[in-house]
């Protein structure tokens, strides 16, 4: 439970290069997490374990979501 929701932090409010990518639009977290998934096995491992949390707040992050889309 202590790693659920790092995912959902990087994708909305980290500024680094890394993960800028997936900052715009919805469900920044959950795509984050299938990209590591997809390109990188050990990450994928703990990703795949976010995979669920990351859903979840991205679900009821979608209006903070659209708000930024619209500004």
């Amino acid at each position: 439970m202590m790693c659920s929701g790092c995912a959902t932090l990087l994708a909305r409010f980290e500024d680094s290069g890394f993960i800028s990518f997936h900052k715009d639009g919805f469900y920044p977290a959950t795509r984050m997490d299938i990209e590591f998934i997809r390109i990188d096995p050990v990450l994928g491992v703990f990703s795949l374990l976010d995979l669920p949390m990351s859903l979840a707040f991205d679900t009821l992050f979608t209006p903070y979501d659209a708000f930024q889309e619209k500004h």
